[in-house]
């Protein structure tokens, strides 16, 4: 994950699977708070960093999502209100990529619920040491 933070970040599509693997990372984090002596594997990773990626990602999903105010102008919108398409892909919508979509953002939803941090992120410094 610490290479991967600032494409995660940045990434000007949507690139549904980015949140779904920040997801599984979160969960992660909140397993090593029950085995501390793991936490060296996040020796010099930037934690906060993680989370201002996390939610960077989640919100740049919502540029996925069939807006009635958008799907208005396709020929069958109603088939299409509230589904999630693929921008690069000629606003392609598919089944499994509703599944990367709502499971991402179902997972995220849960998160800001239960307003869950890991103690490694409660830490001072953003840094672990």
């Amino acid at each position: 994950m610490a290479g991967y933070i600032d494409f995660i970040k940045n990434r000007i599509t949507t690139f549904l699977t980015l949140l779904e693997l920040s997801m599984a990372f979160y969960k992660m984090l909140l397993k090593l708070d029950d085995y501390p002596e793991f936490h060296d594997v996040l020796v010099g990773f930037d934690v906060q960093s993680f989370y201002q990626a996390l939610h960077t990602r989640a919100n740049h999903l919502m540029n996925g999502f069939f807006f009635p105010e958008m799907a208005m102008f396709y020929k069958a919108s109603q088939t299409i209100l509230h589904g999630f398409f693929i921008r690069p892909q000629s606003f392609r919508m598919r089944i499994d990529d509703v599944e990367h979509y709502l499971s991402g953002l179902i997972a995220y939803q849960r998160f800001l619920k239960s307003a869950a941090y890991p103690k490694l992120a409660s830490k001072s410094d953003t840094v672990i040491e």
